[in-house]
């Protein structure tokens, strides 16, 4: 079984956003939202913990198989693999039932290998360029990582189950901070942008600075799902018109979810924050759109059961004035030129597959 890096450094993060030609949304919708069925809401890992999911089942090709040369350093099916299962561990696929893995395989490993070719020509820049990687930025990472942990035994624990010593991540560190540093050396010799340049890039790309129409809202949920017993289901849609009533001589909505909601969102009163359009069953989206802010809807039945719906933000499509968003077009103008030197050395390469 494969394991991905104990810690996933910055540099790393950026590299596979740019490798994977979609990243898909974590988006861990309320149980209400399209096509979910019920359940609570994911909890955070405990306090020292590390998530070394997703297993991948290890290639049936040889591990140590070579099979390319990128700038004439071999590399191995091993090496390959690792990326692919560092991918799915960035991406959160660690839900991904097992018989789809081998999906996710093919689906990454172009862009797993494509990451291996750009490693190797971030560390030919690097050395052409004396990037080097300092004790320092070592130690710091390593403090930062143990950090996590109650005490030094719990940290050598985990590194055991990645079958890794305090010596084998310190190697990683340097490689991945060497990568880092490069990327580092690199932007830093790029001229900063102009304003005009700015504002040009903007009007290019102004649907990146656009956003949906949008409502933020809570509700109560009075669960009966389909199949419930008739006399159940009554009963619900009697108590959520009685809460409605309620509602309409002046009670408090968020107490009332706390009280009475069978969803998770009822800890926070019912607040569910913001979301677009195609996001919830069609019953609950057409309610929720149609109120203005501080409005109560009647009572709404989904397929999950009977909801009180309070909008409390609504939001019309638009596109954000350059002023407000100019330091995000400056991030996504770097981040496409950043974008097109990778590229640049990707294609540059001299690769070999066997």
């Amino acid at each position: 079984m494969l394991n991905p890096p104990l810690y996933y450094p910055a540099v790393i993060a950026l590299l596979t956003f740019v490798l994977l030609f979609t990243a898909p949304t974590l988006f861990i919708s309320p149980v209400f939202a399209q096509g979910e069925p019920a359940g609570q809401d994911q909890a955070a890992p405990p306090q020292g913990s590390i998530k070394i999911e997703p297993r991948l089942a290890e290639s049936p090709a040889d591990p140590k198989k070579v099979i390319a040369n990128i700038n004439g350093e071999p590399v191995t099916q091993a090496d390959l693999d690792q990326e692919i299962a560092a991918l799915l561990n960035r991406m959160g696929a660690g839900g991904v039932p097992p018989a789809m893995l081998e999906q996710y395989r093919a689906r990454l490993e172009p862009r797993a290998f494509d990451q291996l070719v750009l490693k190797s020509q971030l560390r030919d820049y690097a050395t052409k360029n004396n990037v080097v990687v300092s004790d320092q930025e070592v130690d710091d990472e390593i403090k930062k990582i143990s950090a996590n942990f109650p005490d030094p035994e719990a940290f050598k624990a985990a590194l055991a189950k990645q079958n890794m010593t305090i010596e084998s991540l310190t190697g990683e560190i340097k490689k991945d901070f060497l990568l880092a540093n490069a990327v580092k050396h690199y932007t830093s010799s790029l001229p900063q942008p102009t304003t005009p340049e700015l504002e040009a890039y903007y009007k290019e790309h102004s649907k990146d600075f656009s956003h949906p129409e949008s409502v933020s809202a809570s509700h109560i949920l009075i669960g009966a799902t389909e199949g419930t017993d008739p006399q159940v289901k009554s009963a619900s849609l009697a108590k959520a018109q009685a809460l409605r009533d309620q509602l309409r001589g002046g009670a408090d909505f968020a107490e009332l979810a706390r009280t009475n909601s069978s969803c998770p969102s009822s800890q926070r009163g019912g607040d569910l924050g913001s979301f677009e359009r195609g996001q919830m069953v069609p019953e609950f989206e057409d309610a929720a759109f149609k109120l203005k802010p501080g409005e109560i809807s009647d009572v709404v039945e989904t397929k999950f059961g009977y909801h009180i719906i309070k909008v409390t933000q609504h939001a019309d499509a638009g596109t954000e004035p350059f002023e407000k968003v100019s330091k995000e077009v400056k991030e996504s103008m770097q981040q496409k030129t950043l974008s097109d030197w990778f590229d640049q050395l990707i294609q540059g390469a001299k690769v070999e597959k066997l």
